[in-house]
């Protein structure tokens, strides 16, 4: 492994009744001569204290396509490459003291190193990283797989060419078939595995069509939930979460529409919530759930309301929308729901101000307020909350700005001293990692690279 000592990784403390903006600090200038353009940030480690990344061209001489898995420590303040081997490597999944990636090696034309790179495992508090002897699991596409105690869940390619769920187990160096099924989700490369309560469940495709499935890690452990949509026909079940006793997840009957489910993992415990839109094309297409205490909201659409945000307590009687934001048919269409300082906040439109708002709510009509408002003519997303301020990104045609607020609606704009490029903040995921945001930016113009604020 190549280490990269940082120079800079100093704690810093910013008190925001002191100034205007929040500083924030480059991690490491990872590709000198150009962008490093590092994405799929995750935190891993068995103390949360490692940023796995992916990060482009530049960390060694090679071929274009080169690319390489990154970890940054955050005890220590250094930078390791996973593997220096030329190729091109994705995360799969990482948890606790596990990593699981995939390397195409040697580098491939596009497209074709996802469908031949094969899976490899390492132990974070190790550099020894191990490749599964079998052709079985190769075509493990990016974050495509789920860390399940001491083994991985993972989609891949089988030998009969069609997407089937493995497990991996470092221990034994094997990959197992789970069943003889499919686990691409609907329309999509990608299979949603969440865990919850132990198993991790997933939509998988057999002749009972596309529905939901669980697996403990065995064989015989992994089973068809329920036939929601009888025979041949597909529930095509997805946005699963996990909410105490129950996994919420959208997904279609006979009506052949889109309405709120849950399971409790049985078949007779797989109910739907509630038929909110009986006479849509697509029912109320719910997505977004997550949860406020013992409550969980979620956005859903009528004919009636457009979309907006919806609230449940688990019973038909008590699943409600919450506000009707923009009145009438209209949508607000709400999103990207955030747990923030004891409410969820999310993006919305009114109807009334020209740009889209900042709001917070607790559940009720009263208690949903409007905390901000993006500048006009600029889209508002990313939110994530950290080290007790919610961060999100405004954006305008080759302009974006990355904003903090917190409870008392004080806004502060993150940007260093000097930042001439107007288009810094790039367009991957931010992750917390030890009361700090990081994040992809190029402030200076001189290309992408690791930065963070706390």
């Amino acid at each position: 492994m190549r280490t990269i000592v940082l120079t800079q990784l100093v704690a810093f403390a910013v008190t925001c009744t002191a100034q205007s903006t929040l500083l924030p600090q480059r991690v490491a200038d990872l590709n000198p001569n150009g962008a490093s353009n590092p994405w799929d940030l995750t935190v891993a480690g068995t103390a949360a204290d490692q940023l796995i990344f992916e990060c482009g061209n530049g960390i060694a001489e090679g071929p274009e396509r080169r690319v390489h898995l990154a970890r940054l420590n955050a005890t220590t303040g250094a930078v390791d490459m996973i593997n220096t081997t030329a190729g091109y490597q994705q995360l799969i999944a990482a948890g606790g003291d596990h990593l699981y990636y995939s390397l195409a090696d040697p580098p491939l034309a596009a497209g074709l190193e996802v469908l031949n790179a094969g899976v490899r495992w390492t132990r974070l508090s190790t550099t020894t990283s191990a490749t599964f002897p079998t052709a079985q699991v190769r075509g493990v596409f990016g974050n495509n797989g789920i860390v399940f105690g001491e083994k991985a869940i993972v989609s891949a390619i089988h030998t009969d060419a069609n997407a089937r769920p493995f497990v991996v187990d470092p221990t034994s160096g094997s990959a197992t078939l789970l069943q003889l099924i499919g686990t691409h989700s609907y329309g999509t490369e990608r299979c949603e595995l969440t865990a919850h309560n132990g198993k991790v469940y997933f939509p998988g495709r057999n002749t009972n069509g596309v529905e939901l499935w669980v697996t403990d890690g065995t064989a015989q452990g992994t089973l068809l939930i329920k036939d929601i949509m009888p025979l041949a026909g597909r529930s095509e079940p997805k946005e699963l979460y996990s909410a105490g006793t129950r996994l919420y997840f959208s997904a279609k009957d006979s009506a052949n529409d889109f309405e709120p489910w849950y399971t409790d993992g049985s078949s007779a415990g797989t109910v739907k919530l509630k038929q909110i839109h009986p006479t849509g094309a697509l029912g109320s297409d719910p997505k977004d759930f997550i949860a406020l205490g013992s409550k969980v909201l979620f956005t859903a659409t009528t004919g009636v309301h457009g979309r907006e945000v919806w609230v449940t307590d688990g019973t038909a009687a008590g699943t409600m929308m919450v506000k009707d934001l923009k009145a009438g048919a209209a949508s607000s269409d709400p999103e990207q729901l955030v747990l923030f300082n004891g409410k969820v906040w999310f993006v919305a439109s009114d109807g009334v101000t020209a740009t889209r708002n900042l709001y917070a709510t607790d559940g009720t009509a009263a208690g949903t307020v409007r905390m901000g408002s993006a500048p006009k003519g600029s889209s508002l997303g990313d939110l994530v909350p950290c080290n007790r301020r919610l961060f999100y990104v405004t954006r305008t045609t080759g302009t974006s700005r990355l904003w903090s607020i917190d409870g008392t609606k004080t806004v502060r704009e993150v940007k260093p001293a000097n930042s001439p490029n107007p288009d810094p903040i790039g367009r991957t995921r931010m992750v917390v990692m030890k009361d700090r945001l990081y994040f992809n930016a190029d402030f200076d113009g001189t290309g992408a690279e690791l930065w963070r604020v706390q």
